[in-house]
């Protein structure tokens, strides 16, 4: 009986000993997405997250355990949190707090599910214990180039993205309609370092600029009457426009600005205006562009997106005035064009307006 005892006892040692090897036995890691930091833009209307934002961008830190952080979530100028990416295999989330809110908006969270080709992402934001936004949102990457991914296959591919200086040229053509210098002008002496500036946070307002909100920055021609008009000061962007690129030459009198519409990995010029920077100086203004060839490319450290290209367009002024000659009530109408053709090409970082 004692030899039967003891043998239980040692099968009993055995299988304890075999069922506590197999529990202690690590679990194999699951392979997760991966894809290159990025800024990314909200399609259709700006997200409402207590202020209107247009942009987010992530940054990826290179760890993704289970807990970890995984990355940093800019949304507009609501600040930069951390964010987890979920344990998932077959997508990258990444699932981010807010605890300080944003704007009117107390607190809230947010949730981002990448594509597989990692060019957008459908996001989510709670507060309250209810869905306040679904969106979309692209990623500002290069279109010729293949992005740096890791697939539940395990297959990687990888690319070096292209390093930007801020730097372009202004060329204008002479004509005997003249409205702004003609001449070729490079940043130095000749041109002031070139600006390129995004809606960040969809207030319309570029940047630190004075002047109506209401007219594309920096000057516009306002028609004030039928046979009127005045020359102000602006400081918004143009209808449909969320980045402008813009600089000042020939001594600081002379100015060009290009409003476009970021899309996707593109960007859509708008509006363009030049002319002078002088209060009695004439400026130009065309909605027609002639060739543009535009494009937006993130970093690959998730900093701010650059922007470079070519845009050539013939803006033109046709003044209308009325004088009164002799007494006569009768007034005499005059009128006079200003045109140029102008051709701006840049390459520069964007930056929060």
């Amino acid at each position: 009986m004692h030899i039967a005892v003891r043998r239980n006892l040692v099968r009993l040692v055995a299988l304890t000993t075999a069922l506590l090897g197999a529990r202690e036995l690590p679990a194999q890691p699951v392979p997760l997405p991966s894809c290159p930091s990025a800024t990314l833009r909200v399609e259709g209307e700006p997200l409402e997250v207590g202020r209107r934002v247009r942009f987010l961008q992530t940054r990826f830190l290179g760890t993704n355990g289970p807990g970890e952080t995984a990355a940093e979530i800019r949304v507009g100028s609501c600040g930069v949190v951390t964010a987890v990416q979920a344990q998932r295999s077959d997508a990258l989330v990444l699932r981010a707090r807010f605890p300080e809110g944003c704007g009117d908006l107390p607190r809230f969270r947010m949730k981002l599910r990448y594509d597989d080709d990692c060019r957008a992402v459908t996001g989510r934001v709670f507060a309250g214990g209810r869905r306040l936004a679904l969106f979309r949102a692209l990623a500002l990457l290069p279109p010729e180039t293949t992005t740096s991914t890791t697939q539940p296959s395990g297959t990687t591919t990888s690319t070096t993205l292209p390093a930007f200086t801020r730097t372009g040229a202004v060329i204008v053509t002479a004509s005997s309609l003249d409205a702004v210098a003609p001449g070729t002008y490079a940043p130095g002496a000749d041109m002031q370092e070139i600006m390129a500036v995004w809606d960040a946070d969809a207030d319309r307002r570029v940047g630190h600029a004075n002047g109506s909100l209401d007219v594309p920055f920096p000057r516009t021609i306002r028609r004030t009457g039928e046979f009127s008009f005045v020359l102000e000061l602006a400081a918004g962007f143009a209808d449909g426009a969320d980045a402008v690129v813009a600089t000042a030459f020939d001594d600081g009198g002379s100015f060009v600005a290009v409003h476009l519409r970021l899309d996707g990995t593109t960007a859509i010029p708008l509006f363009v205006s030049a002319g002078s920077m002088y209060p009695d100086g004439v400026v130009v203004t065309s909605e027609v562009i002639t060739e543009a060839e535009v494009e937006i490319v993130s970093d690959d450290a998730g900093g701010p997106a650059h922007i470079r290209g070519r845009v050539v367009a013939s803006p033109s002024f046709f003044m209308l005035s009325r004088t009164f000659h002799d007494g006569s009530p009768i007034p005499v109408i005059g009128t006079r064009l200003f045109s140029n053709d102008i051709e701006f090409t840049f390459d520069a970082p964007l930056e929060d307006a």
